[in-house]
């Protein structure tokens, strides 16, 4: 009972379901504490020949309640990929404004020196080149928030949640490829039935 236990990755409690007994008689019959009744000997064998002799294929209600599975599994996997298609798009927008907003950050950057050079001597020149100093450094500390680092990261989570969808994409395709595949294998043993 054991050996046949192994052989095709049976529980204990399984064998004992399909025997109508209970886990423990199971037990003491691998253990030898128990004798094997006769009326069980030949449940297990015919267990035994028919699980060497499985071809694969499954009842007509296996095969559609393993289609149904898999209509839900693929309604599930579909439910968990939208969030991270918005995900993705969220962050694309984000990518696309912090590469919009640095390209215009770095355009006042690069004409402040130009600015600063052109400035009139006196108080009034005085105040521009002030107002100037402090706008880029407002400029630089904002950086942090859409600069090279920020845009770097943006597209390590972009280029995360595309694997990620491309793999439940994949899972999917397989779902109802596979499904449909058997669902046709049913439909045509059941006409030829």
């Amino acid at each position: 009972m054991r050996r046949i236990r192994a052989t095709h990755q049976l529980t204990q409690t399984q064998i004992a379901e399909y025997l109508l007994i209970n886990r423990i008689q199971v037990a003491q019959y691998e253990s030898r504490e128990r004798l094997l009744p006769t009326k069980a000997l030949i449940k297990m064998s015919r267990l035994e020949v028919a699980l060497d002799k499985n071809d694969g294929a499954l009842t007509t209600t296996a095969e559609l309640k393993m289609k149904e599975l898999q209509v839900e599994e693929a309604a599930l996997l579909e439910k968990a990929l939208t969030p991270l298609q918005i995900s993705w798009f969220a962050v694309g927008k984000k990518l696309k404004q912090a590469r919009a907003k640095y390209k215009k950050t770095m355009e006042v950057l690069r004409a402040i020196p130009v600015l600063l050079q052109q400035l009139s001597p006196g108080k009034e020149g005085e105040f521009e080149k002030k107002w100037l100093q402090a706008t880029e450094f407002t400029l630089l500390m904002g950086m942090k928030n859409y600069g090279p680092a920020k845009q770097k990261v943006l597209e390590l989570r972009q280029a995360v949640l595309e694997k990620q969808i491309n793999g439940l994409q994949a899972l999917i395709k397989n779902f109802t490829k596979t499904g449909s595949a058997k669902k046709k294998k049913v439909m045509e043993d059941s006409a030829a039935g």
